[in-house]
């Protein structure tokens, strides 16, 4: 059950900072924030996995920050 809360908070914390950076102005045709987003989402993500599998992080932590 706690899984589902820190699935939740990383998802909230996720889409707040995703928010935030849709905000920034950009007048271009192309979808370039979203660009952005995506491919540091994926970036981040793998870097978690790899110090996930290295180190013992929590599987509460690991759900957090891949969620978020």
């Amino acid at each position: 059950m706690t899984g589902f809360l820190f699935v939740g908070m990383g998802g909230a914390v996720g889409a707040m900072l995703r928010y935030a950076i849709s905000l920034i102005p950009y007048k271009g045709k192309f979808p370039l924030l979203t660009l952005f987003i995506n491919v540091t989402g994926a970036l981040v993500i793998g870097i978690i996995a790899g110090l996930s599998a290295r180190k013992n992080l929590s599987q509460n932590a690991v759900l957090f920050l891949k969620m978020g």
